[in-house]
């Protein structure tokens, strides 16, 4: 059962790679220049994926500058990582429009293909499916 998992999850991570490269790249770029910058990385996980949100602002490899998304004002120097299984959530979206009213880059990962969403067509949002 262990094997057959992780030659699945093996496959999902090939082909968000061979996808997604330059959208994990820019990815990438964005957080480390919140780190340079000293803004602040702010974690967002809904649903079953609200467990990252620990993982990475308290984890033994957790993101560094990182809070979880709570309320706070966002800066054009901070990013937003969104984790979600629907990006077209409501919730996701009403986090998407702070944003980009507050000119905050934002990271979304989210497994459901969507198209047409405003927030997810400005500039300073990336969407990565899985």
């Amino acid at each position: 059962m262990h094997k057959i998992y992780t030659t699945q999850l093996f496959g999902l991570f090939k082909k968000m790679n061979e996808k997604q490269e330059d959208l994990l790249e820019d990815a990438g770029r964005l957080l480390a220049q919140a780190i340079v910058t000293q803004g602040t990385i702010y974690v967002k996980g809904f649903d079953q994926l609200r467990a990252l949100e620990e993982a990475a602002t308290g984890g033994y490899d957790a993101l560094p500058q990182a809070e979880i998304l709570d309320q706070q004002d966002t800066g054009p120097e901070d990013r937003v990582l969104l984790f979600a299984p629907d990006a077209t959530d409501d919730r996701v979206t009403k986090v998407l429009a702070a944003c980009t009213r507050a000119n905050t880059p934002v990271i979304v990962v989210s497994s459901a293909t969507v198209s047409g969403i405003t927030e997810l067509e400005t500039a300073t949002c990336l969407l990565i499916q899985a």
